[in-house]
């Protein structure tokens, strides 16, 4: 049955006044076939009414629509960044093995003087030429003949290079207040010039290991004054 007949209609007073003036009050005066119809009329007028007003309510109001529930919010907020690849394992471990080797070959000991490979002249004597005109005293100690190679060698070189070159051999050194080491060296009565750094570069950079000795022995006082560069193989 309908809930705004029932409402409005029956529940406001209309049936219960109707009936209240037509079955106890009987105000008009009717018969009791009068007082029958004429309450199921106005009954039945009220739920006509009632029934049409709650259908029209029902086609106006709006479907309702399913609201769906927003995601509860993590409180991370996605950058607008790009994201950066996450880093290779042992890439830092292959740059530091690397870096180690590259340290390794540059602090790798020099190799000691010995018998120049063809390729070494070649460079040295393009190198040394940079200097051509200066003076270098060769001095060979002993008697070691692969030592005496290496005195050769280094002649051939200067000479080809355009110094001049002055050459003593010496068996025996008797020295006294100069160093003497016991491997070939590079010397000179100014070991801080120009000349001397540059031709102790010249044969570290070939990987060839001639120290740069100051106040050391430098051939004996016949020879007269040492030139710009003094090279004692022995």
């Amino acid at each position: 049955m309908s809930t705004v007949w029932l409402e409005r209609f029956v529940l406001g007073g209309v049936c219960v006044a109707v009936f209240v003036s037509l079955a106890v009050i009987n105000v008009w005066k009717f018969d009791w076939t009068q007082r029958i119809t004429l309450g199921g009329a106005i009954l039945l007028f009220s739920y006509f009414v009632g029934h049409t007003v709650e259908r029209q309510r029902y086609s106006a109001s709006p479907p309702s629509s399913l609201t769906t529930p927003a995601p509860p919010s993590t409180g991370q907020h996605k950058s607008d960044a790009p994201e950066q690849p996450p880093p290779v394992a042992g890439g830092r471990s292959k740059q530091h093995s690397a870096a180690l080797r590259a340290k390794a070959r540059r602090t790798s000991p020099l190799q000691p003087l010995a018998s120049f490979s063809d390729g070494q002249r070649v460079l040295l004597k393009q190198k040394l030429g940079a200097f051509a005109g200066s003076g270098v005293r060769l001095i060979l100690v002993g008697g070691d003949p692969q030592t005496g190679i290496v005195f050769e060698q280094l002649e051939e070189i200067f000479k080809d290079a355009g110094w001049s070159v002055q050459t003593a051999r010496i068996g025996i050194v008797s020295v006294v207040g100069a160093n003497f080491p016991s491997v070939s060296y590079l010397t000179s009565a100014n070991v801080a010039s120009p000349t001397v750094r540059s031709v102790f570069s010249v044969f570290a950079g070939l990987g060839i290991d001639l120290p740069l000795t100051p106040d050391a022995f430098m051939g004996p006082g016949s020879m007269g004054a040492a030139p710009d560069v003094v090279i004692v193989v022995r």
